[in-house]
């Protein structure tokens, strides 16, 4: 009888015809088991992901928005525009008070892969959650990304990297703040499952991060003089103006933050100082508040390899490449896509590697190693 076939070992004595073979039990195949109830579900039509929800960060603050098109009744598959992953679509109406609504993205090749392969997104009213699962079977790591009433929750179990089984479960109070107290898992794990559901990067450094990491960076004189000739209009007496002047401001985007940044705003009256500040806010989630550190930090670094000015992916580089010890794989004047491949592979690297926080643990100057290209 072939080994491994008897579960335990028979008894002096007892005959195997007449025993019952207990087989080794079966293990749940818990990836096979969604794949097979997704193919059953009927096929709901092709959408762009905008059509069934919006997300964007603004503030430190993440915002979902769902959309009519994914309030059909019923449960369903759907494909994406876009995008080579399976998804479906549930809404069953109103519950509880709550209006749910359930979009699911799969990705079933990277759960033997151990990479996130199962995304889900649940909204309801004034919130919404967030779910993944990373690996398979004994190996799989379950994130739960939830925010309401103003808090963010963010709550992750089983295998991590490096075998470490460790749940985690913190609150804060924005987005900001979770990346702040929590950087590794932050990138580890909610920054990909957003990046991946979303197809673009809500998260990504914004202006006046990007260029409060890099003050080396100068501004367009000419950008300069617009932000100059809209100043006295800022401090108009006539509200209407003030407010166009605002409007105009916004309209020069992250080259004008660049400027409002390197300008001396000591000598202008509290209105102009309070209008300037907030164009810059609308620009900058504070993730650079301590420009040292940032410095040091690689993640953040290659946040800026994929930036929209070409001199703070140039200076982003710079800065890996001293800190890492190596020439950065990475042409900063490539295409969007080339560059957004080249950040993620770096990403992947650094993903690998046990969650520290580099800026923490390593003095300014010393390469931080890691694994060469596979």
């Amino acid at each position: 009888m072939a080994a491994g076939l008897l579960a335990g070992r028979l008894v002096a004595g007892e005959n195997p015809a007449t025993k019952p073979v207990v087989r080794a039990p079966v293990a749940y195949d818990h990836v096979a088991s969604m794949r097979k109830s997704l193919e059953a579900m009927p096929d709901g039509g092709k959408y762009k992901l905008s059509d069934l929800v919006r997300i964007r960060c603004s503030g430190g603050m993440l915002f979902v928005e769902p959309q009519p098109a994914a309030r059909r009744q019923g449960t369903y598959r759907v494909r994406i525009e876009g995008s080579d992953a399976h998804w479906s679509v549930m809404y069953h109406g109103v519950a509880g008070g709550m209006d749910n609504v359930f979009i699911t993205r799969y990705e079933f090749d990277e759960a033997a892969r151990g990479g996130m392969w199962n995304i889900s997104l649940r909204t309801f009213g004034g919130g919404f959650y967030f779910t993944a699962q990373v690996g398979s079977g004994n190996n799989m790591t379950h994130v739960n990304l939830h925010f309401a009433n103003n808090q963010v929750r963010l709550t992750i179990t089983g295998r991590q990297p490096g075998g470490v089984n460790q749940p985690l479960n913190v609150a804060a109070s924005s987005f900001a703040e979770l990346y702040s107290r929590h950087p590794d898992e932050f990138r580890r794990y909610v920054r990909p499952m957003i990046r991946k559901f979303a197809g673009e990067d809500p998260l990504a450094i914004k202006a006046g991060d990007a260029y409060r990491l890099f003050p080396e960076i100068q501004p367009d004189p000419r950008v300069t003089a617009q932000v100059t000739e809209l100043l006295s209009a800022l401090d108009s007496p006539v509200s209407a103006e003030r407010n166009r002047a605002s409007q105009a401001l916004a309209r020069l985007g992250a080259p004008g933050v660049l400027a409002v940044l390197r300008m001396d705003r000591s000598m202008l009256s509290p209105e102009q100082r309070a209008r300037l500040e907030e164009f810059v806010a609308a620009h900058d989630d504070r993730r650079c508040a301590d420009v040292e550190e940032s410095r040091r930090d690689p993640w953040l670094l290659a946040d800026c390899l994929e930036f929209e000015d070409p001199a703070v992916r140039i200076a982003a580089k710079a800065a890996l490449c001293r800190m890492l010890g190596e020439d950065v794989k990475y042409d900063p004047l490539a295409s969007p896509e080339a560059r957004a491949a080249a950040a993620d592979r770096l990403r992947d690297r650094l993903a690998k590697l046990p969650a520290t926080r580099p800026a923490a643990t390593q003095p300014a100057g010393q390469p931080v190693r890691i694994a060469p290209h596979s």
